[in-house]
């Protein structure tokens, strides 16, 4: 028997008023600050918002004596990044600004449908744009009945995919936890954040606190700096590039085709203290042989022309990653994916 074996777990519940008011809190007023940072090119910012407003509220909680339980802290984290990440993470009225654009757009008249003959703005489907004739481009208003249908396909389809998303949490929670039980080196950490907060360990809380504030200095000169100076000054002042330090310009005289460069997020580096030695060795072969040597080759072989067509010296990191994606490394991940589901489903 193992030593797990006939140990009673008692579940209690998280669910109270306090919790419900962190929630609804990060919905209301931290979904604008996530949907700025995405739209400056920042990017993500859920897990901040989430951890903003549980420190937040563990402390207002803690000056009136009454500190938020484990259970409380951990459905708050678990939770909070439900109605953000739903409305400023898939930036769904943002996609739609893109629709209407594209069912309108000069450059869509100037391609046809390969089936039917007719202008691709002639038969932009109805769950997709308005069509362009529609006068709800003349309003620049989504109140309108012709985006009544592209509103609720994608607020089904929204709500489709979060039904998904739970479903398959049970099923992985089961297979990879409860039978396999996989190490999830992630995992230890947010139980050791929720862990801290309602424990209140003085070494560990002054450890979060050194942490948190390093990230805040840090995250204030590479964001704060470039948006105060252009709001104030109208001169973007720019100490690090966000995301990153492009030297893809460097490695091309060598390698045409490669990427590379430098995330200026510090994020991605805390992560690299998380995981085993041998996953991240493995992670930095992959993704030097995909986009250092693979792109470079691509560029050599005869079966991706429209990448040898479409790569040009200078080009950026970012679309060298999208065209390369596009034209040469879609097809591969379609298929190892669907190779890893087959073997799956056989297997279990």
């Amino acid at each position: 028997m193992g030593k797990d074996e006939g140990l009673a777990v008692k579940y209690h519940s998280g669910f109270t008023w306090r919790s419900v008011l962190a929630i609804v809190f990060s919905a209301i007023f931290l979904t604008p600050v996530i949907i700025f940072s995405n739209l400056m090119g920042a990017g993500g910012g859920i897990d901040i918002a989430i951890y903003a407003t549980i420190i937040f509220f563990s402390e207002i909680f803690l000056f009136f004596h009454q500190p938020l339980t484990q259970h409380e802290i951990t459905l708050i984290y678990c939770t909070a990044w439900l109605p953000i990440g739903t409305m400023s993470g898939s930036m769904i009225f943002l996609n739609y600004l893109y629709n209407g654009y594209f069912a309108r757009s000069p450059v869509t008249a100037m391609f046809k449908d390969p089936f039917t003959g007719h202008s691709l703005k002639d038969v932009i489907p109805w769950w997709f744009a308005p069509s362009y004739k529609s006068n709800a481009y003349l309003l620049r208003s989504f109140l309108h009945y012709d985006w009544l249908a592209p509103l609720l396909v994608n607020i089904i389809s929204l709500g489709l995919s979060l039904l998904m998303m739970v479903a398959l949490a049970m099923i992985i929670i089961n297979l990879y936890i409860e039978i396999e039980k996989l190490p999830f080196p992630l995992a230890n950490v947010d139980a050791s954040i929720c862990k801290t907060l309602g424990d209140r360990e003085p070494v560990r809380m002054r450890s979060l606190m050194i942490g948190a504030l390093i990230g805040l200095a840090y995250g204030a000169i590479l964001f704060m700096v470039p948006i105060i100076s252009s709001g104030v000054f109208g001169i973007q002042a720019v100490l690090l590039p966000i995301p990153w330090i492009d030297l893809t310009f460097h490695i091309e005289k060598i390698l045409p085709g490669a990427s590379f460069g430098i995330a200026t997020d510090l994020i991605s580096y805390v992560t690299g203290f998380i995981f085993p030695p041998e996953i991240l060795i493995s992670m930095f072969i992959g993704s030097f042989s995909v986009w250092f040597i693979g792109n470079h080759l691509a560029l050599k072989l005869p079966y991706f022309i429209e990448w040898q067509r479409e790569w040009t010296p200078g080009m950026s990191m970012s679309l060298i990653f999208q065209r390369a994606t596009l034209w040469v490394w879609a097809s591969p991940q379609i298929g190892f994916a669907l190779a890893v589901a087959a073997f799956n489903i056989i297997k279990y």
